[in-house]
């Protein structure tokens, strides 16, 4: 499923699996675009992944607007509430 962001989610996780968030930080995004709307999983996943790359990056309001984003999708996404 070329056109489909889990695989485009799992490149971004070997980096963020090995800390290395700047990397990670260019596959997410472009995840977060090819999910449909009704992913709302996925999506909330991705954004708590891109939302803690940030974080580590040194980002907090860029990390803070992940995670929003996430809790706009799903408001009982308990990890980006968590996160905030």
């Amino acid at each position: 499923y070329p056109n489909y962001g889990l695989p485009i989610e799992s490149m971004g996780d070997v980096p963020f699996s090995h800390h290395v968030y700047d990397v990670a930080l260019e596959f997410y995004p472009e995840a977060i675009a090819h999910y449909p709307v009704e992913a709302t999983h996925h999506r909330c996943r991705t954004l708590l992944k891109l939302g803690t790359s940030h974080a580590f990056q040194g980002r907090p309001l860029a990390a803070w607007a992940a995670w929003q984003r996430a809790l706009k999708i799903d408001p009982q996404f308990k990890a980006a509430a968590d996160s905030i």
